[in-house]
């Protein structure tokens, strides 16, 4: 039921993006990491912040579809991407879920998760 709604929101979300133009970039591009990370990084923070991966969630993809909207609007140099924003969300989605591994809240402060003794 989770899925089936996550995926029915991003479909909703990436409606607008349903310009050919804005599918035609390569899947793999040199920009589709910095959108992954990008996310990841917004969604862990807000998640470890908050103690909730949905607020998280919704958070990175908010900031995803955020910089498309922003790219829309300066198409003279940059170019909108349905692409993008979907890794926009599979970051958000990458860091409310595993942020949680990498970092706690702990005594008030932030800390790894895991720590290597040599």
């Amino acid at each position: 039921m989770r899925v089936r709604r996550l995926c029915a929101s991003v479909c909703v979300a990436v409606a607008p993006w349903g310009a050919p133009q804005a599918w035609a970039d390569d899947w793999l591009g040199q920009d589709k990491a910095q959108h992954l990370l990008a996310s990841a990084a917004f969604s862990t923070a807000v998640t470890v912040a908050t103690a909730r991966p949905d607020i998280g969630f919704w958070t990175g993809v908010a900031a995803g579809a955020l910089k498309e909207v922003w790219d829309r609007n300066r198409s003279a140099s940059h170019e909108a991407s349905g692409r993008d924003f979907l890794w926009s969300v599979a970051g958000a989605y990458v860091g409310s879920q595993g942020g949680g591994w990498l970092l706690r809240r702990s005594g008030g402060e932030t800390v790894l998760a895991y720590a290597w003794r040599f």
